[in-house]
């Protein structure tokens, strides 16, 4: 990485993966929000809104593990929750890996534990709910 990030460089990563994060996070909570009124409010939801709501957070989860690395990129680190760093950094790769974990997560009861550490730890703390929308 040498002198490209150095402390200019490295808050200019923080500050896009930031904005990119945010941006993503937009386009999710106000597809999450329409769901929701269809359950609360039994407004219909179009069908292709959900696939969209679904790739918004896989897009999401992408740009915000992209941020945690760029804020480990500062001197010092920017302290980051671990719980949070972890939950991020196995959904991103739960979805990433989604040929592996789907067939795991997506049957009740599940047919066998997932392979990828990401699934075991997610697993581990649900043993009953999966990571996909």
């Amino acid at each position: 990485m040498g002198d490209y990030f150095d402390p200019a460089g490295s808050a200019r990563a923080v500050l896009s993966w930031a904005v990119a994060t945010r941006v993503q996070l937009g386009r999710w909570e106000s597809l999450s929000a329409d769901f929701l009124r269809k359950d609360v409010y039994q407004i219909p939801f179009p069908m292709p809104l959900y696939w969209q709501g679904d790739y918004e957070r896989h897009f999401c989860l992408i740009a915000a593990r992209n941020l945690i690395g760029a804020l480990d990129l500062l001197d010092p680190p920017v302290t980051l929750n671990q719980m949070l760093r972890d939950e991020i950094t196995e959904a991103r790769d739960l979805n990433e890996h989604w040929k592996e974990n789907m067939p795991v997560f997506n049957i009740s009861p599940r047919p066998r534990q997932p392979g990828r550490p990401s699934g075991k730890a997610f697993a581990a703390r649900n043993p009953v709910r999966g990571p996909y929308c």
